[in-house]
Order: C-alpha cells, then sequence, then structure tokens
C-alpha cells in the first residue's frame, strides 16, 4: 500500500467515524463545508487485464486495489445574501496517472435574479446522465458505482467552463426543472487531450413525489488537430434518458444513451444502458443490475467502441446516518474484446468473462 492510499483512507476514515451526523458545517456567518468520500477495494478472478472504472490507467486484478472507487471531496460554498453565492469543490481520486490526483471539480458563481431561477458562472459538471452531480458520491447512490458502460461512454470528461442557467416551476403534482448550458469543455485522457468550443447543453427533470424523468443532449465541436492536422474539427452529440423509482420498498433506476459524430459515425457512434432494481429492507437495500453497451457500426474493427454486458448483484447497508457499506459481484462479458472496463490487456482482448467482487464505504459530513 502507497503513501498516497494511507494518507486517503485516514482523512476520510476520521471524517466518517469522529464528526456529528450532518450534511454540512457552517464557518462564521457566510461560510459552510461539506466533504464526502469513499473507501473501495476491488478485487477479480484474472491477471488478463486490469479492472478500472472510466477512464482510469490503473485498476484491480487477482490483486485487490484501492484505487478504483476511492475519493474524497470537499466543498465549501460562501453566501453573501440570498441571491449570490459561491461554491468551489474538490475531489482527489485515480483518473488518467497510476495515483490520486486532486483537480477542481466545481468552481462557480451563483445568482438567483428572481425566484426559482439559477444562473451560475464557472466551473461546473456537464449534465450528460442522471446522476452527474453526484456520480462520484457514492452515499448518495444505491449501487457501489455507476454503470461501466454508460459512464465511461461519454468523451466530454473535462466539465464545463462557461454558464449555465436554471429553471424550476410546479405542474400538477410535480416539478420541471429546465436548464441549459454554455461554454467550452475537453476530452482528457492519459495520453490525449482534446479541445471542445460551442459546447451547449439542455436538460429536462421532471421531479414526482416517488419518481424522477431526466431527458437531455449535449452537442459540442470538438477540435480534431493533434489527431488529424490543423482544420479538421468535428460535431459530437451525447443524448441521456434515465429515471428512477423510489416507492414503498421497491428502487428502480435505468438510463439509455447515445453517443453520436457528424463525421465519423462509424468510429464513434455507440448506445449504451443499464437497468437496476432493488428492494429496501429496513437497512438494508439489496439490487441487482444489467448493463450493455455496443457500437452503432457493425464489425467491432470500425469503432473504437467494445462491447460489453455486466450483470451485478449488490446490497447497500446504511451503518450509521452519514454512512453506509457496500458489496458488489459482478460478471464482466467483454465478448472477447478490450471492453468498457479493463486497462488494455496484453494479447490484445480477453479471453473469458471476468468475475469481480468490490466492498466500499461511503460517508458524507
Amino acid at each position: 500500500m502507497t503513501r498516497s492510499h494511507l494518507k486517503l483512507l485516514s482523512v476520510a476514515a476520521v471524517a466518517a467515524l469522529a464528526q456529528p451526523v450532518t450534511a454540512e458545517t457552517a464557518i462564521g456567518e457566510h461560510f459552510t463545508f461539506s466533504a464526502f468520500g469513499t473507501l473501495g477495494a476491488v478485487q477479480t478472478n484474472s491477471d488478463e487485464a486490469q479492472y478500472i472504472r472510466e477512464q482510469q490507467v490503473k485498476g484491480a486484478s487477482k490483486s485487490a486495489s484501492l484505487l478504483v472507487d476511492s475519493n474524497l471531496g470537499l466543498q465549501l460554498t460562501a453566501k453573501a445574501n440570498d441571491w449570490l453565492s459561491a461554491t468551489v469543490q474538490t475531489l482527489t481520486a485515480q483518473r488518467f496517472t497510476d495515483n490520486f490526483t486532486t483537480r477542481f471539480e466545481w468552481a462557480y458563481v451563483k445568482v438567483t435574479p428572481v425566484e426559482n431561477l439559477n444562473v451560475r458562472l464557472g466551473k461546473v459538471a456537464l449534465p450528460n446522465f442522471l446522476v452527474s452531480d453526484s456520480r462520484r458520491i457514492g452515499y448518495a447512490n444505491t449501487a457501489l458505482r455507476p454503470s461501466n458502460e454508460v459512464y465511461s461512454l461519454d468523451l466530454l470528461n473535462g466539465g464545463l467552463k462557461g454558464a449555465d442557467a436554471s429553471y424550476a416551476v410546479k405542474l400538477g403534482g410535480g416539478t420541471l426543472t429546465t436548464s441549459v448550458l454554455y461554454g467550452k469543455s475537453s476530452v482528457d485522457g492519459p495520453a490525449l487531450s482534446l479541445k471542445s468550443s460551442n459546447t451547449r447543453s439542455f436538460n429536462l427533470v421532471w421531479d414526482g413525489d416517488w419518481y424522477t424523468l431526466r431527458l437531455g443532449q449535449t452537442t459540442a465541436g470538438l477540435d480534431l488537430a493533434p489527431l488529424f492536422g490543423p482544420g479538421v474539427r468535428d460535431t459530437y452529440t451525447f443524448n441521456g434518458f434515465g429515471f428512477t423509482v423510489d416507492r414503498s420498498q421497491v428502487v428502480l433506476q435505468g438510463e439509455y444513451v447515445q453517443r453520436r459524430s457528424s463525421d465519423f459515425p462509424a468510429l464513434i457512434g455507440a448506445d449504451a444502458w443499464y437497468l437496476q432494481a432493488g428492494y429496501r429492507m429496513g437497512k438494508w437495500l439489496p439490487y441487482a443490475s444489467f448493463a450493455q453497451v455496443k457500437a452503432k457500426a457493425d464489425g467491432v474493427s470500425r469503432s473504437i467502441v467494445n462491447p460489453q454486458k455486466t450483470v451485478a448483484l449488490g446490497a447497500r447497508w446504511d451503518v450509521l446516518s452519514f454512512a453506509d457499506l457496500k458489496f458488489q459481484l459482478e460478471r464482466v462479458d467483454t465478448q472477447k474484446t478490450i471492453g468498457a472496463s479493463f486497462t488494455p490487456p496484453a494479447n490484445g482482448f480477453i479471453s473469458k468473462p471476468v468475475a469481480t467482487f468490490s466492498v466500499a464505504m461511503d460517508f458524507v459530513y
């Protein structure tokens, strides 16, 4: 275990076990502080490749890893008055290097000129998924981690630098929130970074008493000069639909997403979806899920997308009012390709389905 592992684990453990039960802590009259984190370990039954989350470069094999799911988030909010505030959030996690790094996930000023209308300027997360804002906050989610098939598909992982506006209105028995975003983003990876200009997004979210529906689209102009030379650009589009149901003891969640390209449809195009179902029994919530990703084009050789199917069984145990413990077992079938959840194997493909076992403790403060 490296020193960075120990540092992350010790900080998160102290925050989880030694602090009072609260969502945020006031610092003076105008500031509040909050934190979240996950201590997670993953192990598989194969050494052909390492199991990773989204675009990570190092993960788990027959040797267990703390790099895949462990993270630590810190957030500070300053509120000047009822209509003006600012928020900064940092996240320490493994991304494109073989160790933990820290970067700003959020850094924005929020203005509320009229009731129910919020305008933010700065850096925010692109709302391309059902749980875009909370995808790294394990405590806010039923499953141990979001589906790799769906959540690794979006290339725009650099967040949005620009502005967004959202307006909420009550209709009947629910609330409809409409949001629009505009700015610039990026495609970040271990060996390549692409810039995106004219990034724009439109989202609709309907919140009912026991369900949520979300529909959205993000479009961006990608600068492909690092790949194909000066002047080569592409229009990138990401569509998504998602829902949640939480009624009595039944918990359901699902998403369907599409990735499209104007000039490279066979190379970029892909579809992915997952469906998750759980049943709450006191402090326990067992669940099962199925996920799939596949290229839009016929034949893997024409696409950068590798097919993958995952069946998962898991359970969430709410140990404390601010901490949970999760267990998850998966069978990941890459259909003899690299798949969506692994580092490139030495022989170019993964020969058989891989079983993974994960355990994680999530906390909020």
